[in-house]
């Protein structure tokens, strides 16, 4: 079909030409020649084949016959029989400028069937045939390097090994755009059959196998509508999908937003004029915090026909205006499905505006200080001859999901894949997903808390939820490189510090972490995990900022509540000495917060040394167990 619409304005003009000096003896053959040509002019191809077929018949080597029957089949998508009738007029018909572009044809044939060899050699016969056509030269050229690049990646490919998803998976005739949460639990794609609309599934990977995929939502999928190419938040409760056709929309296919509450979706919401337009919005992509959306569009202001657009949410909810990639990523040609990776810095995308196989091919890129670095084609197996569009990798950036679409018996249909990718391709950062339940300690009842995630070492937020009202779950993705705190909090509740490594990540590479919150009564008492101080000093380090401004928030907001800053050591080293540290280390927080404004009436402080242990001191992790700072409360 991309043969069909690219070639097709060289039809048109050769249909409405006046023939003359054709290459037949037989008047005949010429007549029904003429007939045929005026019969295509008007679109009428049954009977234009027809008549082409019997100016054939009574002579077989008609070059222009052949010719032209040819391009009346790209026109009806017989692409197969029309590549035979090209390969016959190129035998029978003169290297002219007027037939030349046979050989783009017959070359482009070549590229969408993997025929490297034959396409290079059927362009530079097009440059030996039209060499005054500087626009056609250009595009010969582009083509010849192609073709280059598609030997070159076939004679040294990836050494991968895609396997079909297994049942109850690809099931329906077309199944493409997976995307999956970060901790790859849930799947979700696109379907459709040969005669219905598309429609948003998800399954779930339950010890290793998947569910029978079930419709994510009435609220969500229509009956008379398409909705499909979804993207997904990391933790499964944001979904950004596209509408296409339904009463509403601003343009021909726009962008909607859900939002999941325990397994309810709510009514989907436009996400309106700063994302929308008249035009075509699609295939969208959400960073893992949701708070960064990546779509294709082909409005006007790109770069090209279709390119890659981006919006970012507001501190007030609302999604700026959206502003295109630019360059290296958008090009002249079309720009296709991104995907920004879990770890916010590794995007890929789907473009035929670069050196590939052909057609639209998968590259990827990487943010830097100055933007995205060059696209970097993903080579052969993952990128072929045909067009690929549509990848998702997972957190750990070692497997990747996609469809492939293939012809078997004349049926067409596509299929979700799964690969595991070579070193080249793996993502420089890996992710994690953190994930569980924050719950009352002793209720054991869900709560809806906020968290944040902060980098300590630089002092900076990298993502803030909440945790689900209505079953306490919550999903963060951790990039490998930075040092992590987590903070839970919620009014009522003493607010509980984390602080983790992800060497401690499981099999999968996720770590599973419930949170118990404990309701502020007397005698209640919580760790401050992110206050930190090198080995034998008292002297705060500067990693702690971040959880004694929590500390501060906490006593703030709670003045009528009196705690007791404790300081513990493990066993190594005199009583005299722990008790003294132990004390020391109270005071150097004492002193911090009384300097930020905190009264210090409400607040004491105490060194218990080594005397209250939390595990026996008998290796090294106990001995890091025991050596912490806590509050508890002592009056209300």
């Amino acid at each position: 079909m991309r043969i069909l619409f690219f070639f097709i304005f060289l039809f048109s003009a050769e249909l409405l030409a006046q023939v003359s000096g054709l290459g037949t003896n037989s008047k005949k053959a010429a007549d029904y020649y003429l007939e045929a040509q005026k019969e295509a002019s008007r679109r009428n191809y049954p009977a234009a084949l027809e008549l082409f077929d019997k100016a054939l018949k009574k002579d077989p080597n008609f070059g222009e016959a052949h010719y032209l029957k040819a391009k009346t089949l790209m026109h009806i998508g017989e692409v197969e029989l029309a590549r035979l009738h090209f390969e016959k007029a190129t035998e029978l018909l003169p290297m002219r400028p007027k037939y030349a572009d046979t050989f783009l044809l017959l070359g482009r044939m070549y590229m969408d069937e993997g025929d490297y060899i034959k396409a290079e050699a059927a362009f530079r016969k097009y440059m030996s045939a039209d060499p005054g056509n500087y626009a056609g030269q250009e595009i010969a050229q582009e083509y010849i390097r192609n073709c280059q690049f598609g030997i070159e990646s076939i004679d040294h490919p990836d050494s991968i090994k895609p396997k079909k998803l297994p049942h109850p998976l690809n099931n329906f005739q077309f199944q493409y755009f997976p995307v999956l949460t970060g901790d790859g639990e849930f799947i979700f794609f696109t379907a459709r059959s040969a005669r219905s609309t598309e429609e948003i599934l998800v399954s779930r990977n339950i010890n290793g196998n998947w569910n029978p995929p079930q419709n994510i939502s009435d609220s969500i999928n229509t009956v008379e509508y398409n909705e499909g190419t979804c993207a997904i938040s990391a933790d499964g409760r944001v979904l950004v999908f596209t509408s296409c056709n339904a009463p509403g929309l601003l343009g021909r296919c726009d962008l909607l937003i859900s939002y999941r509450q325990g397994n309810e979706w709510s009514k989907p919401k436009n996400l309106g004029k700063n994302i929308n337009t008249r035009h075509w919005e699609s295939q969208p992509s959400l960073s893992s915090d949701g708070r960064l959306l990546l779509f294709s569009s082909d409005r006007p202001g790109g770069k090209g026909r279709m390119d890659i657009w981006y919006s970012i949410k507001q501190k007030d909810g609302n999604w700026a205006r959206a502003k295109n990639l630019g360059a290296p990523v958008n090009t002249p040609g079309e720009e296709f499905s991104p995907f920004l990776h879990n770890n916010g810095q590794t995007l890929f995308f789907s473009t035929n505006g670069r050196k590939g196989m052909g057609g639209l091919d998968l590259y990827m890129t990487e943010r830097t200080e100055d933007g995205w670095s060059k696209p970097e084609n993903l080579g052969y197996p993952l990128n072929t001859w045909k067009d690929e569009v549509g990848i998702y990798v997972s957190s750990e950036g070692k497997t990747a999901y996609y469809s492939r679409t293939s012809v078997n018996d004349g049926v067409e249909r596509s299929f979700l894949y799964k690969v595991e990718l070579p070193p080249r391709l793996q993502v420089k950062k890996e992710s994690h997903a953190l994930k569980g339940r924050v719950y009352d300690s002793q209720t054991n009842k869900p709560l809806a808390a906020g968290i944040n995630l902060m980098d300590l070492e630089k002092d900076t937020a990298i993502q803030s939820l909440k945790s689900d009202s209505i079953n306490g779950g919550y999903l963060i993705i951790l990039t490998k490189g930075a040092d992590y705190g987590l903070f839970i909090s919620r009014p009522g509740y003493l607010y509980k510090s984390i602080n983790f490594d992800l060497k401690n990540a499981g099999p999968d590479g996720h770590l599973v972490l419930d949170i118990p919150l404990d309701p502020i009564i007397k005698g209640a008492t919580t760790e401050l995990r992110n206050i930190f101080f090198d080995f034998g000093s008292f002297e705060l380090r500067r990693e702690s900022k971040i959880e004694l401004n929590e500390l501060i928030t906490f006593v703030s907001e709670n003045p009528n509540v009196k705690i007791e800053i404790a300081g513990h050591t493990d066993n190594v080293g005199s009583h005299d000495d722990n008790i003294r540290l132990s004390k020391n280390r109270t005071l150097a927080v004492r002193d911090y917060l009384v300097s930020n404004g905190v009264d210090i009436s409400n607040v004491s402080f105490e060194g218990y040394g080594e005397t209250k242990p939390l595990a026996p001191n008998d290796s090294e992790e106990n001995r890091q167990l025991n050596r912490r700072i806590e509050f508890t409360i002592l009056e209300i």
